[in-house]
């Protein structure tokens, strides 16, 4: 199976406030890769403004004030991460699959901001 790109938005500014159905079809294929334990590479737009690739593995997707988010594990950071979804510029499904039992955190805590993302 090959990876499989799923959409390539533009980073049209700072403040992209993104559709509605753009942010459906998003959550919709992370769900999709939340179901088979598929890797995705998502391209993320931070709160400053800087772009990044990033490797995660998809646990869940949750609501909250500043709306839903991904939780997932990073790769990059080795840690776990929550995703604003209204801040992913694009998604590839990869063809990895990872295991979502593997224990990941030994004695650490959740980081604070996941929680809250809670």
């Amino acid at each position: 199976m090959e990876d499989v790109v799923i959409v390539d938005l533009v980073v049209l500014s700072d403040s992209l406030v993104m559709p509605t159905s753009i942010r459906a079809f998003l959550t919709m294929h992370i769900e999709h890769a939340i179901v088979r334990s598929q890797v995705v590479e998502l391209v993320y737009q931070d709160v400053d403004g800087a772009v990044t690739r990033r490797c995660v593995e998809p646990c869940g997707i949750r609501e909250g004030s500043a709306g839903e988010r991904l939780l997932a594990w990073c790769r990059e950071r080795d840690d776990v991460r929550a995703f604003r979804i209204d801040r992913v510029r694009g998604l590839r499904l990869m063809a990895e699959h990872f295991n979502p039992f593997r224990p990941r955190y030994e004695d650490r805590q959740a980081p604070a901001q996941v929680v809250a993302a809670l």
